[in-house]
């Protein structure tokens, strides 16, 4: 998937992939459908994917930390919604979670932001008004060795 970003009027064109599944052939690899039913987010009622006949969990986070406890609780609303028959797909919030990366490296966060042909930050248009700590919202770079690091989550 590509997504077409625009910054001071030049264009940079960034790959994110939304599926990643190496062991499977391109025709094999889950993907959406236009009859999909897609949760943006796990609700708090499970009974909600019946009610709406949902298919899928799209942007729906990981364990907040690697805390034995946190595991299990994230692991159970997965099997939740498996049982319930619909695709999982789990996510790290590097766009939306700015602020959980700026306070994973604070000395050098900005060597993972993306930037315009011009070297100017990428700020993540649709949260102009949010700031952490004096920072607006950055594009981080999913080719940075930092950011690879939080997709482990924290210690």
């Amino acid at each position: 998937m590509k997504f077409l970003i625009l910054s001071s009027k030049r264009m940079i064109l960034l790959s994110i992939p939304f599926f990643f599944m190496s062991s499977l052939s391109f025709s094999e690899r889950p993907g959406l459908k236009a009859s999909d039913v897609v949760f943006m987010y796990f609700p708090k009622d499970p009974s909600l994917y019946d009610v709406y006949s949902g298919t899928v969990v799209g942007w729906a986070g990981r364990a907040p930390s690697r805390n034995e406890n946190h595991i299990a609780w994230f692991k159970g609303i997965v099997e939740e919604a498996h049982r319930r028959g619909l695709l999982y797909c789990g996510s790290i919030d590097f766009v939306v979670d700015f602020g959980g990366f700026i306070d994973f490296c604070p000395d050098n966060f900005m060597d993972s932001v993306c930037r315009d042909l011009d070297g100017n930050p990428i700020t993540v248009p649709w949260l102009w008004d949010h700031k952490h700590k004096g920072h607006t919202a950055y594009w981080f770079c999913t080719n940075k060795p930092r950011l690879s690091e939080i997709s482990k989550g924290p210690s």
